[in-house]
């Protein structure tokens, strides 16, 4: 091997060199943020059992308001059923009294004449 190809091989190695410099200075870069990403996942996966807690108890309260409007449904519809119930029962009333007064005016009347 001669000078000049002694020459070029170093001067390949020192390329070589100065490029993986470059690369280990970017993956020194990248590793810095890694304690960083791993914090903001730790904060994440408490944030996600927090929510899943939270969401169980809103659950279990959606539930329970569920429950007690289906009852206040049952009750208003009962009380719906009771109001047309009174409602036939006074127009009934009313039409019975209507009736006898009739009647009564006409036994009146006809006892008149």
């Amino acid at each position: 091997m001669d000078n000049s190809e002694l020459i070029q091989r170093v001067s390949k190695l020192e390329e070589q060199n100065i490029s993986q410099d470059r690369e280990i200075k970017e993956l020194k870069e990248d590793t810095k943020n890694i304690p960083r990403l791993e914090t903001l996942m730790e904060m994440v996966i408490e944030t996600t059992k927090e929510n899943s807690a939270t969401m169980k108890e809103v659950n279990k309260n959606l539930t329970g308001l569920n429950s007690k409007v289906d009852n206040v449904d049952g009750r208003v519809g009962e009380l719906e059923d009771a109001k047309k119930e009174n409602k036939k029962i006074t127009v009934d009333f009313i039409l019975k009294i209507a009736g006898g007064l009739i009647l009564a005016y006409l036994v009146i009347a006809l006892n008149l004449k």
